[in-house]
């Protein structure tokens, strides 16, 4: 065979279409393909799937729920009544005229006390805020008649009752007749 020279002249051969190999053609066909069918050891799950799946209606999951939503946020107070306590109370066994108003004075005694707006006033002088008109009247009203009713019932809440002593105050002549004595204790 005669030997060709390269030559930088094209050619009658190349047309500009690549020519593929059988190896790039291989190459193609190993790409991963889809799977199809069931794997080994599923054939009793697949019925109850299919059977579940039956059960459920066909459901849009786009669509959400149809619950109305609030755009604007809407408070509402509540108030917290709280119960009398049983414990507070008086045991009546034979119930009398007497009986029954105490009975009735304590729970408003208690209701009064667990007044939700006197509590919140209350918290606002513990604090030295500057208390409205209205919350002023009606602290005034609140504890004058819990003062009515304390009263009535017979209870002190005086803290000078509470330190009570039972010696009076000595004069300065029976302190220094004290101070002198033998017996005095020192402690």
């Amino acid at each position: 065979m005669t030997r060709k020279k390269k030559s930088r002249k094209p050619g009658r051969g190349s047309s500009g279409v690549i020519k593929t190999d059988a190896n790039s053609t291989f190459d193609v066909e190993k790409r991963i393909r889809k799977k199809t069918g069931n794997k080994p050891g599923t054939r009793q799950q697949v019925t109850s799937k299919k059977q579940a799946q039956s059960n459920q209606t066909n459901k849009d999951t786009r669509i959400g729920s149809k619950k109305p939503i609030a755009l604007i946020k809407t408070t509402t107070p509540t108030t917290q009544v709280k119960s009398v306590k049983p414990s507070i109370l008086p045991k009546v066994i034979a119930v009398n005229a007497t009986e029954s108003a105490d009975a009735k004075l304590w729970q408003e005694l208690e209701q009064i006390e667990q007044h939700p707006e006197l509590l919140s006033i209350v918290e606002k002088m513990d604090h030295d805020q500057a208390l409205q008109a209205h919350e002023v009247d009606l602290y005034n009203k609140l504890m004058a008649r819990h003062q009515e009713i304390s009263d009535k019932l017979g209870i002190d809440h005086d803290e000078e009752d509470a330190v009570e002593s039972d010696d009076e105050p000595l004069s300065e002549d029976a302190l220094w007749q004290k101070f002198n004595d033998d017996k005095f204790d020192f402690e």
